[in-house]
């Protein structure tokens, strides 16, 4: 009995050693696994706000900008005392106004998918749209109308809503930045910081 104690205990404490080893190199390889995915989530959440912002907030913003700074100068469009002659009027409406108004509208069909989740901003972005399609068709069919003429007005609460939204973004993207920790699921490690 001694002799069989003798050699089956070591075979065993091998056997346990080899499984224990297993174990542990599964469990360290599923958490660096896991540290990975949370390191690409923190890298795609970052490039997200970066992109919103790059690609569809700050440009957005300045072509709305433009058109805040333009069109009230417009004799067609403003009852102000110190608006355009009606022929300067025209030339800045169809060579800058509109066109910066379908570069905004474009900008916002390509981009749309970024405020889904802001139903109101939702909203207005579609409001806009329509807006500056309207506006589009009514000068190139050579009407003498405006949009709101015809029911598509400017979205009241767009420009509200648009920076508001920029400011969260922003906010959203230094914190992500500055406090990586503070990412959806995302704990760093010091493996991800080299």
């Amino acid at each position: 009995m001694e002799l069989l104690i003798t050699y089956i205990t070591p075979l065993l404490v091998v056997g346990l050693g080899f499984i224990f080893n297993y174990r542990l190199a599964r469990l360290k390889s599923s958490t660096d696994f896991e540290s990975s995915i949370k390191s690409e989530h923190y890298k795609a959440e970052v490039d997200y706000y970066k992109n919103k912002l790059t690609q569809f907030l700050n440009p957005l913003i300045s072509c709305i900008e433009f058109d805040n700074s333009i069109w009230r100068n417009l004799s067609m469009l403003s009852d102000a005392n110190d608006t355009f002659s009606v022929n300067l009027s025209k030339e800045v409406e169809k060579n800058h106004l509109l066109s910066n108004l379908v570069t905004a509208r474009d900008l916002v069909r390509q981009n749309l998918h970024y405020v889904k989740m802001n139903g109101l901003l939702y909203s207005q972005l579609i409001e806009f749209i329509r807006h500056v399609s309207v506006y589009e068709s009514i000068r190139s069919s050579g009407e003498n109308c405006n949009p709101i003429d015809v029911g598509a007005p400017f979205p009241s609460d767009l420009e509200d809503l648009l920076r508001s939204e920029y400011i969260e973004t922003i906010e959203r993207y230094n914190e992500l930045v500055k406090t990586p920790h503070k990412a959806i699921n995302y704990m760093p490690t010091t493996q991800d910081a080299k």
